[in-house]
């Protein structure tokens, strides 16, 4: 029940002030992500960009945080299946986040930068490049330094697992269940810059991520 608890109090609090740090143009790396995941060859679903927003008001993250809270505790959903497992967990609720708010999502793979200080799970195009194009692949069973999210067709976006493995990282767990959501720019947690690299659960799948799990131990403080 810990984790239902910090899912609410995570969309029930207010969005911060306008993050006037953040540097980025999502947008514009969100497009730069599906070219490049074009041209590495990996499949990419269409996209079609709304300006209708679904977590920009209290009411529709209330109830956001009321139907994954249920969904996690029917599923039994714990906080370790969700640090370090970020592309399970986001592939695990993609179908059904895409039935609540009626569109799809798009699976996004690619770091945040902690403005202006420190970037967690750092992962360039030319790490990509090598991961595709190796004969093993990533070979599955061990550890993979990157991140998963989910991005709404408005640009919002929604991580669910980054807090709780930060805060089993770093023994805070306080953390344990808190979800970052909203516009890029008015994010729950002020100062992150998401970073989108490549699209698409195909990635996962062509350089053999399955069986493997994220390296938690990067994002120490």
């Amino acid at each position: 029940m810990f984790l239902l608890k910090k899912l609410k109090s995570a969309f029930i609090k207010k969005y911060s002030d306008k993050n006037v740090a953040y540097p980025g143009d999502y947008h514009r790396t969100f497009i730069e992500a599906r070219e490049r995941t074009i041209n590495f060859g990996l499949e990419v679903d269409s996209i079609s960009f709304k300006k209708q927003t679904f977590l920009s008001d209290m009411e529709s993250a209330s109830k956001l945080a009321q139907v994954l809270s249920e969904f996690f505790i029917e599923n039994n959903i714990r906080a370790d299946d969700v640090a370090g497992q970020c592309w399970r967990i986001n592939i695990f609720i993609k179908n059904f986040l895409e039935e609540h708010f009626g569109v799809p999502l798009v699976l996004t793979i690619g770091y945040i930068e902690d403005y202006p200080n420190f970037d967690y799970y750092k992962m360039t195009e030319a790490e990509i490049a090598t991961l595709l194009n190796s004969p093993m692949g990533h070979n599955g069973n061990c550890a993979a330094n990157l991140h998963v999210w989910l991005t709404l067709p408005s640009m919002e976006i929604l991580d669910v697992s980054f807090m709780t493995s930060f805060g089993k990282v770093n023994n805070k767990p306080e953390l344990i269940g808190t979800v970052v959501y909203g516009p890029p720019e008015k994010l729950s947690t002020p100062n992150f810059n998401y970073k989108p690299m490549v699209l698409g659960e195909h990635f996962i799948n062509r350089v053999g991520l399955n069986n493997a799990f994220i390296i938690i131990d990067s994002i120490q403080e």
